[in-house]
């Protein structure tokens, strides 16, 4: 919230930047101090009598609906253009395992990996003699750094299993690759 206020307070003054909050129990729309009421059915705000259609989204949104591309199928369907990777790029990426599947099809070297569903039996011993040690244990479906641990031990692999469930319906086990992460922001400026 703090990210999409700082935005909204940095808008172009010519225009007029709504904050669509997000939670389980309600959606409501904020525009200064003034929480407005927000109409799910044609993703409108109602700000005194007037009836506001959006006209443009930035989704802004950590996890779940924002990253895997769910607000993004919303705002499709109601042909809203968004500045934000489309629907299937969302989805495909907000996966890790997938997203590796995807790219390893392309000739990406990624990591070896097995993928657990909540619930699904498995074999430790099966797991780290395919993977080797230490491996990286992670929500599949978790847009951020929540739930993953590094496994140094096998001891170490059971725990970290129940943490990434914790986060996640799936999850990934990856072999340590050496290397170094990069994380590139692009920015473009006419």
């Amino acid at each position: 919230m703090k990210s999409a206020r700082n935005i909204a307070k940095n808008f172009p003054s010519e225009y007029k930047a709504y904050l669509i909050v997000v939670s389980n129990s309600d959606w409501y729309a904020l525009y200064n101090q003034d929480n407005l009421k927000f109409f799910r059915e044609d993703l409108s705000i109602q700000q005194g009598s007037e009836r506001i259609r959006i006209d443009l989204g930035l989704v802004y949104i950590h996890g779940e609906p924002g990253e895997n591309g769910k607000i993004q199928a919303l705002l499709d369907l109601h042909k809203i253009p968004y500045l934000n990777s489309g629907v299937l790029a969302s989805s495909l990426s907000f996966d890790k395992w997938y997203c590796n599947q995807f790219l390893k099809t392309f000739g990406f070297k990624v990591a070896s990996s097995v993928r657990l569903i909540r619930e699904q039996k498995y074999n430790a011993s099966e797991i780290l003699e395919k993977l080797g040690l230490p491996v990286f244990v992670k929500p599949c479906d978790s847009g951020s750094s929540y739930g993953i641990s590094k496994v140094n031990t096998s001891e170490e692999l059971d725990p970290a299993i129940n943490v990434a469930f914790s986060e996640g319906y799936s999850l990934v086990i990856e072999s340590f690759l050496k290397g170094v992460e990069v994380t590139c922001g692009v920015y473009q400026n006419n």
